[in-house]
This record gives structure tokens, C-alpha cells and sequence, in this order.
């Protein structure tokens, strides 16, 4: 009976650091809002969710620069695919000072919370909630002053990797990916490793001649889907005419991206007017391995370990 009751407990706590937090990031921007809403314009912050299920609790954490005559007025998580809008509220966040509104400053953090325990979820509801969030089907809307009380700006959110996550992506660089295509010979290919217990990202990219041989000017790795361009997050070291790498610390947003193949690498060039600003090879990061957090797996095997010698000394 001892035994049987040790090793209740430890599988309990087994469980109970398995139950983890679920992280998850976006960018907030206008234009997401569907229809677009002309608030404010551009980017411009970031916003953060966290779920504890455990505790069934959620926060959200914001990063924005917005003056207090245009604070936002509520913010509220719906399950929906970018682009469309969903067709009802999940979760609305409230605190006192959640928006920025008693705070001048620019880029203030801003937090707010839900308590959802109310709500009864069933095992399979937590399931599917999950799931659409994990696989970016889920977005933050914000209200606003009139006329944009309803989406004056929005965020696609997607999952974060956890602590002790590792994750690699790779990317074949051509003219044919740039925006707009360029129609030129060169190929190269980037690499990319995360590792999420100290938030460095290792890059690097190499490619063959580009046109007329003028070597790359510059190389970075940028935000941004296929078929779009984005703001850049990181510029790459050259290595003569047809290398480049970096090492650098990433926030929670820049990984969120990568796992949502929304980065590329950019390499350009000298060549024309047209490589100059676009481009001569782009390739989108895409996820060739990804090893989530083993904390809970090592406690698990901690457990099965410690019961096999309370059950020796039994």
C-alpha cells in the first residue's frame, strides 16, 4: 500500500508539471482588422498570451506606442483564421490600466487578465481550443475611439516554444520568391537552429554567383509571409561574396514567427535598381525539426526512477 501511494504522488507531480503554461505572440497592426480600419496606421506593437490551465487563467501582455487620446478600450480573444473574422467572443480582458490610458510613455507594457473557470470547459472544449491556437487560429482584437470601436487593430497569434524547445528551419533562397520576382540564375539555401532555454536564434545562408558577380551587399532575415515583404529583424555578417550567419537574442514574438513560417531571409545585391531594394534571392524559413520542452518528460522519468528504489527498499 505504501508503495502504491508513493507512487500516486509522484505521478501527481508528474502531472502537475506536465499541466504547462501555453504561450502564444502576435504583431498588432490595423490591418488586420477585417474590414482594415484606418487607426493609426502601420505597426505598431506586440502582444503577448499566456494560458494557464491549470489555474484557468489568462493574461495577456501588450507592447504598444499610442498616445492617451487614442487609447483602446477593450481587448477580446476570438478563434478565427487570419483574415476572417470569427463569430463570437472567446475571452474579454479587463483591468484598470490595460490600455496604456494612464501612461504617456511610449512602448509602455500593459497587462491584462481573464479568470475563465467559470465557464466549465469539458476536456475536449480545452482540446479544441487548443489546437486552434497552436495552429494559429486564434487573434486578439482591440477596440478603440469611435469609429473603431469595434477592431481598431488586431493580432494573429501564434504558439510560442516553450522553455527547453528546440526547434530547426530551413529556407532555399531564389529571384522567383522576391516581391517582386526577380528573374535571375543565383540559388542558395539558410539554415536556422532555436534553442528557447536562452532565446538565441544561429543563422546562416550561402549562395552561388549572383548576377554579374558584384557579391552581396547586404543579407537579413526579415518578418513576413510568402508573397509579402516585412520590416527586418536581423542583419546577417558577410563572409566574403557568398556567406553570411549571425547569432543573437530573439523575443517570444520573432520565435512565434518562425514556427508560423513567417520569416524569410533576403540576400541583396548591387546588381540593378530592382535587387537593390527587393532583393536578388529570398527563401521563407520552414520547420525541419522541432523538440518541445522535455522538463515534464525528466520529471516523469525522475518519478518511475525514485519509485523503483522506495520500492527496493520496501
Amino acid at each position: 500500500m505504501k508503495l502504491f501511494a508513493i507512487l500516486a504522488v509522484v505521478l501527481f507531480i508528474g502531472a502537475a508539471v506536465a499541466d504547462h503554461v501555453d504561450l502564444y505572440a502576435g504583431e498588432i497592426t490595423n490591418e488586420q482588422c477585417v474590414p482594415s480600419s484606418g487607426f493609426l496606421g502601420g505597426v505598431w506593437g506586440n502582444a503577448g498570451l499566456s494560458v494557464d490551465w491549470a489555474e484557468q487563467v489568462a493574461l495577456i501582455h501588450l507592447t504598444h506606442s499610442i498616445p492617451v487620446s487614442e487609447a483602446l478600450s477593450v481587448a477580446s480573444l476570438y478563434l478565427s483564421a487570419k483574415g476572417t473574422n470569427a463569430a463570437e467572443v472567446l475571452w474579454t480582458f479587463t483591468s484598470s490600466n490595460v490600455y496604456g490610458q494612464d501612461d504617456t510613455s511610449a512602448a509602455s507594457p500593459c497587462f491584462a487578465s481573464v479568470d475563465f473557470s467559470d465557464r466549465d470547459y469539458t476536456q475536449s472544449e480545452i482540446d479544441a481550443i487548443q489546437f486552434a491556437l497552436s495552429n494559429g487560429q486564434g487573434y486578439i482584437q482591440f477596440g478603440g475611439p469611435a469609429p473603431y470601436t469595434e477592431c481598431a487593430a488586431r493580432a494573429q497569434i501564434y504558439s510560442v516554444p516553450s522553455f527547453g524547445a528546440t526547434l530547426k528551419a530551413e529556407a532555399k533562397l531564389n529571384g522567383e520568391n522576391e516581391v517582386p520576382p526577380f528573374n535571375g540564375t543565383a540559388t542558395g539555401s539558410a539554415k536556422a537552429y532555436y534553442d528557447s532555454s536562452d532565446s538565441v536564434l544561429q543563422i546562416s545562408a550561402k549562395w552561388g554567383t549572383t548576377e554579374g558577380d558584384v557579391g552581396a551587399r547586404q543579407v537579413h532575415l526579415h518578418y513576413g509571409a510568402a508573397g509579402s515583404t516585412g520590416i527586418k529583424v536581423m542583419y546577417l555578417s558577410l563572409e566574403g561574396n557568398n556567406k553570411g550567419s549571425a547569432e543573437t537574442f530573439i523575443n517570444a514574438y520573432a520565435a512565434s514567427q518562425i514556427v508560423a513560417s513567417a520569416t524569410y531571409v533576403n540576400v541583396h545585391s548591387d546588381f540593378n535598381e530592382q535587387t537593390s531594394v527587393a532583393g536578388e534571392l529570398r527563401g521563407q524559413l520552414f520547420i525541419t525539426e522541432f523538440n518541445p520542452s522535455s522538463a515534464s518528460s525528466m520529471v516523469l522519468a525522475f518519478s518511475a526512477v525514485f519509485v523503483a528504489l522506495i520500492a527496493a527498499l520496501l
